[in-house]
């Protein structure tokens, strides 16, 4: 009746296999205790990385293996309201759902920046908070966010972004 036991054990057979020893055992983990957030997010975490075996082991396709995971760290970040990678594990998460659910993502993001981190982070996620604007076709509201990245760690994901948004720009409409 140990969750803590059952969680290690599903982290060591997510590296090393069966991974439906770690299913198994991150479910059991989860299942004695719900309110663990943790546990959520590494098993989300496996979820991800082994997503053929879950894919196997379920039935289930790569995107509703995703959705799986996404529920999960969904969770986490709700039972730790604090902890950024948590936040920031769910919302980039939805870049792998096709297709992307823009609003959904956004709000993620956007949820993101009220956990602590430092600024280069926060402007990490303003980033963030761009592509999907672009993704959407929002061109012009993810060039006003991109106006809120000027920290010079941040300055080559922020210009690799503009050209994206310049090429989708420069692209007759459809």
């Amino acid at each position: 009746h140990n969750a803590d036991a059952y969680n290690n054990l599903a982290g060591r057979f997510a590296e090393t296999g069966p991974a439906k020893k770690a299913f198994d055992f991150f479910s059991r983990a989860i299942e004695l205790k719900p309110s663990e957030a943790s546990y959520q997010h590494n098993f989300a975490d496996a979820l991800y990385v082994l997503r053929s075996h879950a894919g196997s082991y379920y039935g289930m396709s790569e995107q509703q293996v995703f959705s799986k995971a996404l529920l999960l760290y969904s969770n986490a970040a709700r039972l730790a309201p604090t902890n950024a990678t948590f936040a920031w594990d769910f919302a980039q998460t939805f870049y792998v759902l096709k297709p992307l659910p823009y609003e959904q993502a956004l709000q993620a993001w956007t949820n993101a920046l009220a956990r602590p981190q430092t600024a280069v982070d926060r402007e990490q996620i303003y980033v963030h908070l761009a592509r999907v604007k672009m993704l959407a076709g929002r061109l012009a509201d993810a060039r006003a966010q991109l106006e809120s990245v000027t920290n010079a760690a941040n300055a080559n994901l922020k210009s690799a972004l503009l050209r994206a948004i310049e090429q989708r720009e420069s692209k007759p409409p459809q």
